[in-house]
């Protein structure tokens, strides 16, 4: 079983930087250490004595899972029909898709298997996001 994140890495923030509200970050990279993270949020760390870091691409913001959730929409409109992100466990994975159900057919226009579930959360955010519809 592929280890749990709990938090997006540097590669992901800076995608999910370029998409979302910088106010939705919970957390904060400092540096290029993928394990050196501040469990408070990037306006919080700008506002602080580490401000001096922004600007020198070493600080970032970072999403949790809680966040990068909450960020999701609680539904979308695809042709006409509206779907809901739902999330399910299968076998050693995660499945996070836009699911509708009318008259007992089940459609997913979008569905994302993963390891992990904020790897699952990013990419559900990325393919919303190029669809415009987060």
């Amino acid at each position: 079983m592929a280890t749990i994140k709990s938090y997006s890495d540097l590669q992901q923030s800076k995608k999910l930087a370029e998409i979302l509200p910088l106010e939705s970050a919970d957390y904060t990279h400092l540096g290029k250490d993928e394990d050196n993270v501040l469990t408070r949020s990037y306006f919080e760390s700008c506002s602080s004595e580490l401000g001096e870091w922004i600007g020198k691409d070493e600080m970032s913001p970072c999403w949790s899972l809680a966040a990068l959730i909450s960020v999701l929409p609680k539904e979308v409109e695809i042709d006409g029909q509206r779907y809901a992100p739902c999330l399910f466990p299968i076998q050693d994975k995660w499945l996070l898709k836009l699911w509708y159900n009318s008259n007992h057919t089940i459609t997913s226009p979008i569905a994302i298997f993963s390891d992990n579930l904020i790897d699952a959360c990013v990419e559900m955010i990325e393919k919303l996001h190029k669809l415009n519809l987060l």
